[in-house]
């Protein structure tokens, strides 16, 4: 939520060349190894809605960068897959009913 926070944040702010470079930087460094299990949160994002809203916040903020894009291309799949099996499961009035 504190991600989310500073991320929103960082959208009011003027968009200098050394604050892109950070961003740059600290988006290698979310793609690196050891925050593989924030990259696994995302997944989740039901449960998890502020880092969504931190990685919505820095594609907004540096619109171009190929990981944020891979990376945001993820979560819709992941939404959309999340959709599609809600969908597809049967009601609890459909289960109940028996044809016998």
């Amino acid at each position: 939520e504190l991600a989310a926070e500073i991320t929103t944040r960082l959208t009011r702010m003027e968009l200098t060349q050394e604050l892109h470079e950070e961003l740059v930087f600290l988006v290698e460094l979310l793609e690196s190894p050891i925050f593989s299990r924030i990259r696994l949160q995302l997944l989740d994002s039901r449960s998890r809605p502020a880092l969504l809203q931190t990685l919505l916040g820095l594609v907004a903020l540096l619109p171009k960068e190929p990981a944020l894009r891979a990376r945001l291309e993820i979560m819709e799949s992941c939404l959309l897959l999340e959709m599609a099996m809600r969908n597809d499961r049967p009601s609890s009035a459909a289960r109940s009913f028996s044809f016998s």
